[in-house]
């Protein structure tokens, strides 16, 4: 086949992210529009093409796919990627995999039972800003990651997010829902985490019924890292700061910039539009991936065992504030 033949549950504007980079690198055809309200998935069939359906089973019945993009919201992945590994298709799934482990082990053994290909869509890495790091990171120059801590604040949380966004059990809370992006960065940079410590609130300042300020530390396999998060801010703000042996890096996404310093060097102030043009878009780059790693038989770039490792940070991290010490994983 030339490409993929997709079908896309859950028609929000994730989804249609992902189907603008299906389009983008060329990937295939969406043949499939489903969601739970009717009048989403016919929109969706409407622009992008494809017949829309209420349900999984209707479209199953239908319409021939070979690939399913879930972009539900996150309570329903566990369920939405092992009902499409039952029905042979491989699958790309948004994140977050899950909410806890166990329902990521079900979906990494549903997958395989199936022979099947399953890959999360942690994008975060694939920004610009983040995909430039990570390449000095490799290149060696500026010496190993040690330490980080990224601070990521939102102002007026809720009034531009659909109501399920702000119910612990649909979107699982801030770190499921948002911060997990953070926690997937810092893995990058410093492998699985072995111990969590986390503080958590809820201000009661924004309609979110769960903690809307987290504050979680992280002992990773190769360094250590602070993540903050909060919907309740009164100025949205995003930066974070790397210390690597030979240099350092602080990139301020409120700003557009990046710094960068080599020990006993002069400091580097980039701008990040200077250097975007040089990376695939962040959603195109995962959705090819994706579509090479089912149409060329190779392992998927960001595969459950990725998802799944996220996961266990924000679990260890509810796990730690609610029994008020660090949590630390059986695995690592």
């Amino acid at each position: 086949m030339s490409g993929l033949r997709v079908a896309a549950y859950g028609c929000g504007g994730m989804q249609r992210g992902l189907l603008g980079g299906l389009k983008g690198c060329g990937g295939g055809e969406l043949v499939a529009a489903i969601d739970s309200d009717l009048n989403a998935a016919q929109r969706m069939a409407e622009e992008l093409g494809g017949q829309p359906f209420t349900s999984f089973q209707a479209a199953l019945e239908v319409a021939d796919f070979d690939s399913v993009f879930v972009a539900t919201p996150g309570f329903l992945h566990a369920d939405n990627v092992v009902e499409a590994f039952k029905a042979g298709k491989h699958v790309f799934c948004e994140k977050p995999m899950a909410f806890t482990v166990a329902d990521c082990d079900r979906m990494i053994a549903a997958g395989e039972a199936a022979g099947k290909k399953l890959m999360v869509g942690h994008v975060l890495r694939y920004l610009p800003v983040f995909q430039k790091m990570l390449d000095l990171v490799e290149s060696g120059e500026y010496g190993t990651p040690y330490a980080a801590e990224i601070t990521r604040t939102w102002e007026g949380w809720g009034g531009s997010h659909r109501s399920w966004r702000d119910l612990k059990t649909q979107a699982g809370g801030i770190l499921y829902e948002v911060s997990i992006h953070e926690l997937d960065f810092m893995r990058c940079l410093m492998g699985n985490a072995v111990r969590v410590s986390a503080e958590q609130r809820r201000t009661g300042v924004v309609p979110a019924d769960y903690n809307d300020v987290v504050q979680v530390a992280v002992g990773f396999e190769r360094g250590q890292g602070v993540m903050t998060a909060l919907l309740s801010s009164a100025l949205g703000y995003y930066d974070g700061r790397v210390w690597l042996t030979e240099g350092f890096f602080w990139f301020d996404m409120s700003q557009g910039t990046l710094v960068l310093k080599k020990r006993g060097g002069e400091q580097q102030k980039l701008s990040t539009a200077d250097f975007s043009a040089d990376y695939e878009p962040g959603v195109q780059r995962e959705v090819r991936e994706f579509v090479e790693a089912v149409l060329e038989d190779k392992p998927c770039a960001i595969p459950g065992s990725e998802g799944r490792a996220n996961i266990e940070v924000c679990e260890a991290a509810d796990l730690s504030a609610e029994i008020g010490r660090a949590a630390c994983r059986e695995r690592v």
